[in-house]
């Protein structure tokens, strides 16, 4: 398993994924998030198609050309509320790479605020310890089966 990060961007509802993460699943021409039950965490997987529970991956992502950023205010409002963030800050999420089962695993509650932010009110909470494993992440069973754009 190799680590990765995520970043949300709350102020400006964007989603950077780091590209190697993207290469290690598969190279996918679509994803998708889903968060799980106990909102402690956060699987990034293949989509077999664009919908609207999908988020296309351009082919210039992959060439080196473009980061993958996903522009998604529904789901930045969501994390933001779940993880009780402050709207005006960026936060980055640390996870796992799981290559054979073609998922990343974030773990939101150990999301760390970028420092960068200007807001006043951006003190976070102490986290959790997590609660969940890298191989229970793979029993789509703790998941929610809304998928979230």
């Amino acid at each position: 398993m190799s680590k990765t990060h995520l970043s949300f961007y709350l102020k400006a509802n964007r989603i950077h994924i780091f590209v190697d993460a993207l290469r290690l699943i598969g190279s996918p021409a679509n994803i998708c998030f889903m968060i799980g039950e106990n909102g402690k965490t956060l699987i990034l997987k293949p989509y077999p198609k664009k919908d609207f529970h999908s988020h296309r991956v351009s082919a210039e992502v992959y060439k080196g050309k473009r980061s993958m950023e996903i522009s998604s205010l529904r789901l930045c409002r969501i994390m933001a509320e779940m993880q009780q963030w402050n709207t005006s800050c960026s936060y980055r999420v640390p996870g796992v790479i799981m290559p054979r089962q073609q998922i990343c695993v974030f773990y939101l509650d150990q999301a760390a605020r970028v420092k960068s932010c200007t807001a006043i009110s951006c003190d976070t909470a102490p986290h959790a310890a997590i609660t969940i494993t890298p191989s229970e992440a793979c029993n789509n069973t703790s998941f929610h089966s809304t998928i979230f754009c």
